[in-house]
């Protein structure tokens, strides 16, 4: 496999490392970090597009919808995460201090 294969998860990683920097090392509103990670998304696909022949997008409308979809995907694996490591260890905190007590 190329790595061109994992283009859209690479974006996402990207926007979400960009949204991340956004909220600790810049004073913008939160609710403008979403718009933010859309545009760095579409900027990022359409750079890739234009720049690297085996891109995995077939024209410019392509690469619209990969970087603002992926952009906003990075705000749902933040959001995902953040909700779901802390239930996660709350159930296995419980499910270990329920076997110490039997």
């Amino acid at each position: 496999m190329e790595i061109m294969d994992y283009a859209q998860y690479i974006i996402i990683a990207l926007c979400l490392a960009f949204g991340k920097w956004l909220k600790g090392g810049t004073r913008i509103n939160n609710n403008l970090i979403p718009v933010a990670c859309g545009f760095f998304g579409w900027l990022l696909a359409t750079v890739g597009h234009n720049c690297l022949p085996s891109f995995p997008t077939s024209d410019t409308i392509d690469a619209l919808g990969l970087g603002i979809l992926s952009g906003l995907s990075a705000i749902g694996v933040h959001q995902f995460g953040k909700a779901a490591i802390p239930a996660v260890l709350k159930a296995i905190t419980e499910v270990k201090e329920g076997g110490k007590d039997a």
